[in-house]
């Protein structure tokens, strides 16, 4: 009996080392699988903090994206103002120079209407200039004022026209006048008849025999040299 007891015990202890052989290469392998275990999750944890980073370049690569797409668009609004500016400015330019073109043009023409006004104003000046040295040349007052020229311009006018209008009434009073010719002597002042070739008016101040003779005016005629063809009415 003990010898099938001490048979049973050491197929016990035989299957229970193979037991334990079995099981210590089950946690051998089980130890193995904990090692590639924690390998897969060092490498799983690798991978999440690479796909958290990626995450957040994502994240800061599409507000990045966003930005631009507002800088875009904000510039792409102001590119089109830029543009409607630069529209409107090239068409102000072009209506201020079409203005300033009508304007130099109707400027130039009142250059020329001036300049020949300032001609027309130099050749009457030239032309006064003429005539007032005629007259002064007449009446010896070369280098006197005007106002002494015109008064005695006046003068001699007057005498003039007296001497005219003594010269008429002592005409008609002559018996070789006739009856009752009550003649109207006009003065220097007052516009002239035209001319008629019977008409007996009042002859020119450098023709007139009467004036000629008349010496009281304050020079003689006879030492003058009175300019007889001064043609004011071509002058004026």
């Amino acid at each position: 009996m003990l010898q099938t007891e001490r048979d049973e015990a050491v197929h016990r202890a035989r299957k229970n080392s193979k037991n334990a052989e079995r099981t210590a290469q089950q946690l051998a392998e089980v130890k193995a699988q904990l090692v590639e275990v924690k390998t897969q999750l060092n490498e799983a944890s690798d991978y999440k903090i690479t796909a958290l980073e990626r995450a957040r370049k994502c994240d800061e690569l599409q507000a990045r994206l966003c930005e631009l797409e507002n800088e875009r668009e904000r510039l792409v609004a102001q590119l089109a103002a830029y543009k409607s500016r630069a529209r409107s400015a090239v068409e102000s330019s072009h209506d201020r120079r079409v203005r300033d073109e009508h304007a130099l043009s109707h400027l130039r023409e009142e250059l020329a209407r001036v300049k020949s006004q300032l001609a027309d104003t130099n050749h009457r000046l030239s032309q006064l200039q003429a005539f007032r040295t005629s007259v002064a040349k007449l009446l010896h007052l070369r280098d006197s004022p005007d106002s002494e020229l015109l008064h005695k311009l006046q003068s001699v006018c007057a005498s003039h026209h007296n001497c005219t209008c003594l010269g008429r009434r002592y005409g008609s009073a002559s018996p070789l006048g006739t009856a009752g010719s009550d003649h109207h002597c006009s003065r220097y002042d007052d516009l002239p008849p035209p001319p008629t070739t019977a008409s007996s008016g009042c002859r020119p101040l450098s023709s007139s025999p009467v004036h000629r003779r008349y010496i009281d005016s304050g020079f003689n005629d006879h030492d003058h040299n009175f300019d007889d063809d001064f043609d004011f009415g071509k002058k004026y």
